[in-house]
């Protein structure tokens, strides 16, 4: 066994050759961020996020892992935004994203220069949405049903993986974005 810990929510681990891993536990009153070693297990408190909807938040480290996005899920607050915080102290970064209710998921690109969510139109229309680094959100599948949830690209960036509400089960290719 690696490490255990009570309440652990995400974990993800940066791509070779960065070595970053972190996992996100529920603590009393605030969602924890940790770094942890993937040989070792040996671990670091890096910063907490204690607003009132700490236990909404959803969150993907960037492949380099030198930074984190992290988005309250859907209908938890009133305006759509996500969050971008450098793990090396940098300044956090608010991005709004316009023209839509909410966010559901949010995982980065392969290259590191955006982000897949899946997100709600103002109504009940869903989508997967590409978001660059400035909020500029771009469609790429909407559908009123199923829901579409996380996508994982393949580490080309040629590939990706979505989840999505169907009660089927069916693969897609997506040649880029």
């Amino acid at each position: 066994m690696l490490l255990e810990d009570a309440g652990i929510s995400n974990f993800q681990c940066a791509r070779a050759p960065a070595r970053e891993c972190l996992f996100s536990r529920f603590a009393k009153d605030a969602l924890v961020f940790v770094a942890f070693d993937s040989k070792s297990g040996e671990r670091k408190e890096l910063f907490r996020v204690g607003d009132p909807d700490w236990q909404q938040y959803n969150w993907s480290l960037r492949p380099d892992g030198k930074m984190l996005v992290l988005a309250k899920k859907m209908r938890a607050s009133t305006s759509t935004e996500i969050k971008l915080v450098h793990l090396n102290g940098g300044a956090e970064r608010v991005i709004p994203i316009k023209d839509w209710a909410g966010i559901g998921t949010i995982d980065w690109a392969a290259d590191g220069k955006s982000m897949w969510a899946s997100a709600i139109v103002r109504g009940e229309s869903r989508a997967m949405l590409n978001i660059d680094l400035q909020g500029n959100a771009k469609a790429v599948l909407q559908e009123n049903k199923p829901y579409v949830g996380w996508a994982i690209p393949s580490q080309d960036g040629k590939r990706l993986a979505i989840w999505e509400a169907s009660g089927g089960s069916n693969v897609w290719m997506l040649e880029g974005h």
